[in-house]
């Protein structure tokens, strides 16, 4: 069921957006909440970027120890307990540690979505189709979630954005655990964490220039991510 899937699966990629966006708008707040200077505030996204790559470095142990299911459920239950205490801060480190939390949940629910396609079909244009709305998802959530978190804030105090999040997680982790497809075998996890990736970019040569560009562009987008927010408090708060 095309749409049952569709519903399951964008919002996992992007939550990611959510725990990293949503509040942007509300920066300048939180340095005067905090008393906090803009370059002290920075540090959470640069702390957040952090705990996603090392995030990923260890999903597909995770993924063949616990399958795709409960490890989707598990990190819902890390994104909640990381928006629970973002929405209880009250100091800076507090907020960073919320952050890492979410970090850790949301960067693996984007991995396991796409890895996730696998298990719902073997129709090769359905996952094509499937991928393309995931990375659709993934260019235009950023627009949209900053705009969600400005509505907010407008009637809110920028601590009920992660409230927010919480509501929003649970309803679709009830969903999820429903729609979610079963796991495949530990054995073909066990045959596909053979395979030799070194020796596939070996024989691909187009592949790994596609990675490498992949990487490049990535890096890059994650350097203004990063950066962005403090240019935007400094000149705009």
């Amino acid at each position: 069921k095309p749409l049952a899937n569709l519903i399951m699966l964008i919002p996992m990629v992007c939550w990611f957006a959510f725990c990293l966006d949503i509040i942007a708008p509300a920066l300048p707040f939180i340095t005067d909440d905090f008393h906090v200077s803009a370059s002290s505030l920075q540090n959470s996204m640069s702390v957040f970027f952090l705990v996603c790559g090392l995030t990923q470095l260890c999903i597909r142990s995770l993924i063949i120890k616990l399958g795709r299911r409960t490890l989707t459920l598990l990190c819902y239950i890390i994104i909640f307990l990381g928006c629970l205490i973002a929405s209880l801060s009250h100091n800076l480190t507090t907020l960073i540690v919320a952050r890492c939390i979410q970090a850790a949940g949301s960067s693996a629910t984007l991995m396991i979505s796409f890895i996730s396609v696998r298990d719902i079909t073997t129709n090769a244009k359905l996952r094509t189709t499937l991928c393309s709305y995931l990375s659709t998802a993934i260019a235009v959530s950023p627009i949209i979630i900053p705009m969600i978190g400005a509505l907010i804030i407008q009637k809110r105090h920028w601590h009920f954005t992660f409230t927010y999040m919480m509501a929003l997680i649970a309803i679709h982790g009830l969903l999820t655990f429903k729609l979610f497809p079963k796991a495949q075998s530990n054995e073909q996890h066990h045959h596909e964490s053979k395979v030799s990736w070194l020796s596939l970019l070996i024989q691909h040569t187009n592949l790994a220039y596609l990675i490498f560009s992949g990487i490049l562009g990535a890096s890059t987008n994650f350097l203004f991510l990063s950066h962005s927010p403090y240019i935007y408090i400094v000149n705009f708060g």
